[in-house]
């Protein structure tokens, strides 16, 4: 056994000394023929590249990263494909990619990591739907069925600005990032892609309409690309914004059919996460109101979004034992329960949009109200309320405080109806409002701004 111990050890030690022997040996080859290998390495990176670059300095480094061999590249500029954006499509300060020396030895010059410090890239569409961004050659004529096969198992981009813009759809995006982290592979005409990192900086305007700005966005996906039919085919996304995490999949086609069927949906979140994901002036608006417990929504965008066009949109929405507050006022809605659901409806605009909250229930102080809403037409707003329940008075203006009240207390008891258009109510135009029901009121008492008289034990039907 002694014997077969040694003998085992020994060729152990000499396949590692043979390695090394070689290693050593293409090390010293590649030192006195750096020159040459950065010619060649020029050689082979524009069989890739459709598009004209510019690199100020090329350097081959052998021994920083051993056993990785490496050529740093200096002030890159990749051009655009078609001029859209009338400026580089890449500009990078620095460019490092990495090869495995053993794999250089056996001439398998597959890019091991390839990190990108310092750039900018300037993305876009233009208004006749053409890419500034094929750059990439996808396939030669030495390669098997014409095609060709591109791994990148680590791309690591530091520090860069991404800016898109799409003259067709009207869309902006801007995004910073310190790190993300992408692993590529190509397949014949097939982008397979695994993304994560952390995004800083952003803003989104689609129509002139600011979705996101300067949010903290955290992204993990896998997601395919298809160079023929261009559609992006989400697998596991998950998305967190601010902190709050969503699920994607689903599937986006951006050729000449542009068509969406995209599926959001929210995990454990609450009413911030919401809000998070509505338009920017809208969520101004509510920004300062908070929640406890847990609300949860899932949504779907479908359909033809080319020329304008905008897709259908459905979501259904779930409030479970929730505590609604505003940070100004001594009093919060507790207990909350509800399910919602929003479509912006046949014609897939504001005027065809309809929110539903049904079952609603939740409590004021000790006092339960509740009932059902729908709102249609959001450019009218038209109203639909069925409401009951019954409320302190204390309570219920320290909640939602009434402007022409300076204080009030007792109990109100409510069964109340009202359908119309909410700008009809504010203009004080009544003849589209039909509002019904009953009141009981016990012992209430109430002054308002108008008058410096006090209303006492008002009690009645």
């Amino acid at each position: 056994p002694c014997k077969v111990v040694k003998k085992i050890r020994n060729i152990v030690l000499l396949i590692l000394a043979v390695l090394i022997l070689i290693t050593g040996i293409a090390m010293t080859v590649l030192y006195f023929y750096r020159n040459e290998v950065v010619a060649l390495f020029v050689k082979e990176a524009n069989e890739y590249l459709e598009t004209p670059v510019e690199v100020k300095k090329i350097e081959l480094e052998l021994w920083d990263k051993f056993p990785m061999v490496s050529f740093k590249l200096e002030d890159i500029k990749i051009y655009e494909s078609a001029d859209i954006t009338m400026e580089y499509l890449c500009h990078a300060d620095n460019m490092l990619i990495s090869f495995d020396i053993l794999n250089i030895i056996f001439k398998n010059y597959e890019i091991s990591t390839l990190k990108v410090s310092d750039a900018t890239f300037n993305i876009g569409r233009g208004k006749n739907g053409e890419k500034n961004y094929e750059f990439i050659r996808y396939s030669r004529k030495d390669s098997v069925n014409g095609q060709r096969e591109l791994n990148l198992p680590n791309i690591v981009l530091e520090n860069v600005r991404i800016n898109y813009i799409d003259l067709q759809n009207d869309v902006n995006i801007y995004l910073e990032t310190e790190k993300l982290r992408n692993n590529l592979k190509v397949e014949g005409k097939k982008l397979l892609i695994n993304l994560s990192g952390l995004v800083i900086k952003n803003q989104i305007d689609i129509k002139k309409t600011t979705y996101v700005k300067d949010q903290l966005i955290g992204l993990s996906s896998e997601f395919t690309y298809s160079l023929d039919s261009q559609m992006v085919q989400f697998d596991e996304t998950d998305l967190k914004l601010n902190g709050q995490l969503y699920q994607l999949d689903g599937y986006i086609l951006t050729g000449d059919a542009k068509f969406i069927d995209l599926n959001v949906a929210s995990v454990k979140n609450n009413v911030e996460a919401v809000v998070a994901v509505l338009p920017q002036d809208i969520r101004k608006k509510l920004a300062e109101y908070k929640s406890k417990g847990k609300i949860t929504f899932k949504g779907n965008i479908t359909g033809d979004f080319s020329n304008g066009k905008i897709p259908a949109l459905q979501a259904d929405f779930n409030c479970d034992n929730v505590e609604f507050y505003y940070p100004g006022y001594k009093s919060s809605f507790k207990n909350l329960y509800f399910t919602g659901s929003y479509s912006n409806g046949k014609e897939k605009s504001l005027a065809s949009s309809i929110l539903r909250i049904q079952n609603f229930s939740g409590f004021i102080g000790k006092n339960e109200i509740n009932g059902d809403l729908s709102i249609r037409n959001f450019k009218e707003l038209t109203t639909s309320l069925d409401l009951k329940g019954n409320i302190d008075l204390t309570s219920f203006l320290a909640t939602f405080p009434v402007k022409q009240f300076e204080s009030g207390d007792g109990e109100i008891e409510f069964d109340i109806r009202l359908t119309g258009r909410i700008n009809d109510l504010k203009n004080k135009k009544t003849n589209s409002v039909k509002a019904s029901g009953d009141l009981s009121l016990k012992q209430v008492n109430f002054k308002t701004k108008y008058s410096p008289i006090e209303f006492r034990k008002f009690n009645g039907d």
